[in-house]
C-alpha cells in the first residue's frame, strides 16, 4: 500500500516519528521524498485483512498525533531554552561560589604542605637514608657478593 503524504499539512519530521511508532506493527519505507511531500509503502507484519484494510487509517491517526506533539514542541521552544538556561545558569551561579570557596580552602592546605617540604628540604633530613633506600642495587648487590666471599 502506497500513502502520499503532503509535507505542507505535516512535517516531515511528524512521518519519520509515526513510522517509528508503529514500527512493531508495520514495515515501512519511503519511496520518494521532495520539498512538498513524501510517498510512502507500507506493509502489515501480520496478515489479517482487518489490519491492512485499517493501516492507512492507524497510519493517519499516528501522523495526527506527531504533528500535534511537534508543533507544540515548536511552540514552547522559546520557553524550554530560557527556563533551561535559567537553571543551568542559577546552579553554575552557586556551583562557583561553593567551587571557590573550596579552591580557597585546598589552595591554603597545598601552601602548609609545600612550606613543610620546604623546611625539611632546608634541614636536609631528606639525605638521611637509615633503611638504605638511595643505595643503587647494583651496590647493594656488590657488597652482599663482598660478604659472601669473605
Amino acid at each position: 500500500m502506497e500513502i502520499k503524504i503532503s509535507l505542507k499539512e505535516y512535517p516531515v519530521e511528524a512521518v519519520y516519528l509515526a513510522i517509528t511508532t508503529l514500527s512493531d506493527r508495520i514495515n515501512a519505507r519511503i519511496l520518494k521524498q521532495d520539498e512538498k511531500s513524501v510517498v510512502l509503502e507500507m506493509k502489515s507484519k501480520v496478515n489479517y485483512k482487518e489490519i491492512q484494510e485499517n493501516l492507512k487509517e492507524v497510519f493517519t491517526n499516528e501522523l495526527i498525533h506527531h504533528t500535534l506533539r511537534y508543533r507544540i514542541s515548536e511552540n514552547n521552544k522559546d520557553l524550554r531554552e530560557k527556563i533551561v538556561t535559567a537553571a543551568l545558569y542559577s546552579a553554575q551561579s552557586k556551583s562557583d561560589d561553593k567551587l571557590s570557596q573550596k579552591n580557597t580552602a585546598i589552595d591554603e592546605e597545598l601552601e602548609k604542605e609545600i612550606d613543610e617540604l620546604i623546611k625539611e628540604a632546608e634541614k636536609e633530613s631528606y639525605r638521611k637514608d637509615p633503611k638504605k633506600i638511595n643505595i643503587p642495587w647494583e651496590e647493594k648487590k656488590q657488597k652482599k657478593r663482598g660478604k659472601k666471599n669473605d
